[in-house]
């Protein structure tokens, strides 16, 4: 499709497909034209999850988006966001030492990648850890309601404008943007978005990571040292992203690439096609665990870009070297492996593994 027709219509689903690098750069970049203002949430999350994401900052322009965005963005800045590397990697060990200790053989994906994340988020909040299983179930599969969800983060909001403290939770209660404070269902969806699109795509990194580490046999050389681990994850987040496509709607009529879009319609921007561009960069269907530099897409670009790319980051540069230095000998348990399936988020919900101790 980059070769032969890089927009097209899909009669099917009623939307446009843009695959070129720089078409998928000018949709996520010019917010003026391609509007966020649409649609009900992540793609690829059941309509019966926890969350509809239509009422957050990712479905908002400017200058709403600002408004929402601007509460906690410096929280989410990586000289912030390392104040809980010890928090996170005394997650990962605790983590580990319960998978460990019914075997050597194990889903990675499922036991050991997927309740680090809500856990990560718990820790962000404030949430006490004992209190936790209620975040742990909003990923796909997860037991908890909607219900159930908002009236634990209900009553935690009521705790802490009576009790106030040094966390995110407490700022974004107390928040005035535009002088007011935020409300009720604001502070909700933003807790939810959050717990929702944190985790799923966090929990969906931690694994495509091990599988491509796995498959092309670079373990080693990663706990020697020899490959760079965040250079390592670059090329994960590249070759494999958690989420393909990032939705928007035309504003106006606008030409793309020689094709007219008209005003109203939706757009598909489809990152993971952006991710291998051969006019981007070289020889973009290897998996090149050193490759440098690597502008890949994943995050997103421009006002929309990942609020959490910082912390998603920070998980896998702490919780993979805790999996490492623990174990040796990674192999795959079974070729059998469930995919996610959805029309946005890619990646594994298991990863049958075995290892040495």
């Amino acid at each position: 499709m980059r070769e032969t027709n890089p927009v097209r219509y899909d009669e099917t689903r009623g939307c446009w497909d843009v695959f070129q690098y720089d078409d998928v750069q000018t949709v996520l970049t010019d917010f003026e034209t391609f509007s966020s203002e649409f649609g009900s949430g992540l793609g690829g999350v059941s309509r019966d999850s926890a969350v509809d994401l239509t009422d957050t900052m990712i479905k908002r322009d400017p200058p709403e988006h600002e408004r929402l965005r601007g509460v906690v963005d410096e929280y989410f800045q990586p000289g912030n966001l390392r104040t809980f590397s010890d928090d996170f990697e005394e997650l990962a060990r605790d983590q580990l030492d319960t998978v460990l200790a019914a075997g050597t053989e194990f889903d990675f994906a499922a036991e050991f990648a997927a309740p680090i994340p809500a856990s990560v988020i718990g820790e962000i909040l404030g949430v006490p850890r004992d209190k936790r299983e209620v975040l742990i179930g909003v990923r796909p599969g997860g037991e908890h309601t909607q219900e159930e969800l908002k009236a634990y983060i209900t009553e935690l909001v009521q705790r802490r404008k009576e009790n106030p403290r040094d966390d995110i939770l407490s700022e974004v209660i107390h928040a005035t943007p535009d002088g007011r404070e935020m409300t009720p269902e604001e502070i909700y969806n933003f807790c939810a978005l959050l717990l929702l699109a944190g985790s799923h795509t966090t929990i969906t990194l931690l694994t495509n990571a091990l599988w491509m580490f796995t498959k092309h046999d670079l373990i080693a050389d990663i706990q020697a040292g020899v490959i760079d681990l965040d250079t390592a994850i670059e090329e994960v987040l590249r070759y494999q992203p958690s989420v393909h496509t990032v939705e928007r709607i035309a504003s106006t009529d606008v030409e793309v690439n020689g094709t007219t879009i008209p005003e109203g319609d939706q757009i598909a921007a489809w990152v993971a096609s952006a991710n291998r561009d051969p006019q981007q960069f070289d020889d973009p269907e290897t998996f090149d665990p050193e490759r440098s530099p690597n502008p890949h897409m994943t995050f997103g670009r421009g006002i929309h870009v990942c609020l959490g790319a910082p912390l998603a980051r920070l998980e896998a540069r702490t919780v993979l070297p805790v999996f490492f230095d623990r174990v040796s000998d990674v192999s795959f348990a079974t070729d059998e492996r469930d995919p996610i399936v959805g029309p946005t988020l890619y990646g594994l919900q298991t990863l049958p593994i075995s290892v040495q101790t």
